[in-house]
């Protein structure tokens, strides 16, 4: 009964050879060629991820680099920017300064010609005044 068996389960694999063979071969040869292909695209994904991780790792060098610039020049700008504004604080105190003393200056200037013109006068008016401010008191 073995040896029939054996006969017929070997009958039945030479049928299905004969029925299926070409076509599960042909099956067979694209699912091997599909199985390549996605290899060799795993292969070329893993070197072009290795290559862009690379490249990351490259500009962000360069880019730390490039900031590293340009905080520079920004801290230089600010105190290039800190020196004109001191220097534009000290020229406003001195302008201001200027002005103090040009209006210290007319009101002694006020205060000279009223002198001339009470003398110009005469020493009356000065004797007057004083004899009223006194007599206020």
């Amino acid at each position: 009964m073995s040896e029939q068996k054996f006969n017929s389960e070997n009958n039945i694999d030479q049928i299905r050879e004969l029925i299926f063979g070409p076509t599960m071969r042909d099956y067979e040869r694209r699912f091997e060629a599909i199985q390549k292909q996605i290899q060799d695209l795993k292969a070329d994904l893993e070197k072009k991820f290795s290559e862009l991780k690379e490249s990351l790792r490259a500009d962000g060098a360069e880019n730390r680099e490039s900031f590293k610039k340009m905080e520079a020049r920004l801290e230089q700008f600010r105190k290039e920017g800190d020196t004109a504004l001191q220097s534009l604080r000290s020229e406003l105190i001195e302008k201001i300064d200027l002005l103090q003393n040009d209006k210290t200056d007319r009101l002694q200037l006020a205060n000279f010609l009223t002198e001339v013109a009470l003398r110009l006068k005469g020493n009356d008016v000065m004797q007057q005044l004083s004899e009223q401010i006194d007599a206020s008191k």
